[in-house]
């Protein structure tokens, strides 16, 4: 795990590359597609996970997501998004713990932006044939919504097209940044 210190103004992240917390939930369904792949390109198995934290003016903004991406020899690349329960387990580690209930698991209306931002990443083309997991997930009750929550998709999205061996700190924290700094929501 990576403490991503350098966001700036009240904003820090932890990340994992190819090792994820351990976190699981039990999923209530799924919400999946595929799309035609474009990318010839071959990668191996990846994992990826984000927790990330904004304390901004009269709000908190808190989420966690975290993806696989397995390679598979085929035409499409499928994007699956496990939905939980609302008001699943508490999750004690969390950077927002002492501001926010912080519960495990995505529920169906973040998975529902989770799962459309993720395909709008995958038209794109750049990532190969495979399958794309997104089943590691945490909410706070009062520090989340569908837009932390895309934004989260896409940086993890970012990340997992690099070289995760050879990603650096400041890299990783370039790419948050690219994506937070867009806008603050």
């Amino acid at each position: 795990m990576v403490l991503l210190d350098n966001l700036g103004r009240f904003r820090k992240g932890r990340l994992w590359l190819d090792d994820t917390p351990d976190i699981q939930y039990d999923p209530v369904g799924t919400i999946k597609d595929n799309i035609y792949a474009i990318s010839h390109e071959t990668w191996e198995k990846k994992a990826v996970c984000l927790e990330l934290l904004m304390l901004l003016r009269h709000t908190t903004k808190y989420g966690l997501l975290g993806i696989e991406y397995i390679p598979e020899a085929s035409d499409h690349t499928e994007l699956e998004v496990c939905i939980g329960k609302d008001r699943d387990r508490i999750l004690d580690d969390s950077l927002a713990h002492r501001i926010d209930k912080v519960h495990l698991g995505v529920p169906k209306t973040y998975a529902e932006a989770v799962f459309q931002t993720g395909f709008e990443v995958m038209q794109t083309g750049i990532i190969p044939s495979g399958h794309l997991k997104i089943d590691l997930g945490a909410y706070g009750e009062m520090g989340s919504n569908g837009l932390i929550f895309s934004q989260i998709t896409r940086i993890i999205l970012k990340i997992v097209m690099t070289d995760l061996k050879n990603l650096k700190k400041e890299d990783a924290e370039k790419i948050v940044l690219s994506e937070i700094d867009k806008k603050d929501i």
